[in-house]
């Protein structure tokens, strides 16, 4: 397997489609390298769901073993953190001699899919699946002890929470806090819907607040206690759910040239989605680690994997990397629960039924393990 020209992908939760796709279409000379630091992918948009609801600690993760078909010269390796990205090879933590990999992997191009890390829960609670099983059980437990909940951050994300522990917990009392004026993103249209939905299931909401904690503070039980805001409201809780918040993945490009990084840590890329580097020109960024404008959300990054798959075909046939990312129409959908919710498109406003029929009950979780298996 050594004189295969390797085609690097780090990271598998948003990689695994660019994964797939170009195992389709790479010449004999070439290979798929995928590379995940944890045992197993992690699909952070319904870990919410398996914060809260038992059973669902198993449904948003998943093995690697048959992301190739078998017998396929294409590799995916688990439990492999990439260390260091050099502009035509990586280092990571530590070799697979069985494939006739070192802890050094030559490219011919690699591909940054590393995503950015939110708050508990929607992250591994550590390496291993064991691990991420654990952690979301003990936090089912928590919540499941806890009287009153303080969530804080009224975007999706904490919008979503509420939902989920309230069709489990309905006689748990929650309040949600939210910095701006309108829930889930100004000017999205989704505020009102949003807005009947809570005070309908007994959530008490603060708007254009915010709520003084110290420093750090993570989601999780904090004995009960009263928690004030900048505007004075007091809020008595004994468990905190952190609802905003996230940190592009991008040190490893950072670490090689931190020109191509901008002011809110996303990593810049070109209409192609390559890294506009001179270090770097065998690299494209994928995913919500880039500084596209459009909402951070994985499915945005399975949509940029065609584009690079045709890039990196082209390249190698010695053609130029013509296919190029365009802004698609803003669309968001937020569940509340697996029965409420609302979506917005730039063409109209749809309530509950809408996000019940496409995602409350899933939340496409069935369709991320399902990508982790061959075709």
């Amino acid at each position: 397997m050594s004189e295969l020209n390797n085609i690097v992908i780090v990271g598998a939760s948003v990689g695994v489609s660019l994964a797939q796709d170009l195992a389709k279409r790479l010449p004999e000379s070439h290979r798929v390298v995928l590379i995940e630091k944890n045992e197993h992918a992690f699909f952070p948009i319904a870990a919410l769901r398996a914060a809260v609801v038992p059973g669902w600690e198993d449904k948003i993760h998943g093995p690697l073993d048959n992301v190739f078909a078998a017998g396929s010269r294409h590799v995916a390796l688990h439990s492999t953190e990439v260390l260091k990205l050099g502009e035509r090879s990586v280092v990571v933590s530590k070799a697979h001699p069985e494939l006739g990999l070192g802890e050094t992997i030559p490219f011919d191009y690699a591909v940054i899919a590393t995503g950015s890390t939110y708050a508990n829960p929607a992250r591994p609670a550590g390496t291993s699946a064991q691990d991420i099983v654990a952690g979301l059980r003990k936090m089912q437990s928590d919540v499941a002890s806890a009287e009153s909940i303080l969530v804080i951050g009224g975007g999706p994300v904490g919008v979503e929470a509420v939902g989920e522990i309230i069709e489990v917990h309905k006689d748990k009392k929650v309040t949600l806090v939210h910095s701006a004026m309108e829930l889930v993103g100004e000017g999205t249209a989704l505020h009102p819907r949003i807005a009947r939905q809570l005070n309908a299931a007994g959530v008490r909401v603060v708007l254009d607040d915010k709520v003084d904690l110290p420093q750090d503070t993570v989601t999780g039980p904090v004995g009960k206690q009263k928690f004030k805001t900048t505007k004075g409201e007091e809020i008595e809780a004994d468990f905190v759910w952190i609802a905003f918040g996230s940190t592009p993945n991008a040190s490893l490009v950072a670490s090689a040239d931190a020109d191509v990084i901008t002011s809110s840590g996303h990593i810049k890329v070109l209409p192609s989605l390559q890294v506009p580097s001179s270090k770097l020109s065998h690299v494209f960024a994928i995913g919500d680690v880039t500084d596209l404008p459009e909402n951070k959300m994985i499915a945005n990054g399975w949509r940029h994997s065609p584009i690079v798959a045709a890039n990196i075909v082209s390249l190698i046939n010695g053609k130029a990397a013509s296919a190029t990312w365009k802004a698609g129409p803003a669309m968001m959908m937020v569940t509340f629960g697996s029965k409420g919710g609302a979506f917005h498109t730039p063409w109209f406003t749809l309530g509950a039924w809408s996000v019940r029929m496409a995602k409350g009950k899933t939340l496409f979780a069935d369709t991320f393990l399902a990508k982790l298996k061959a075709d």
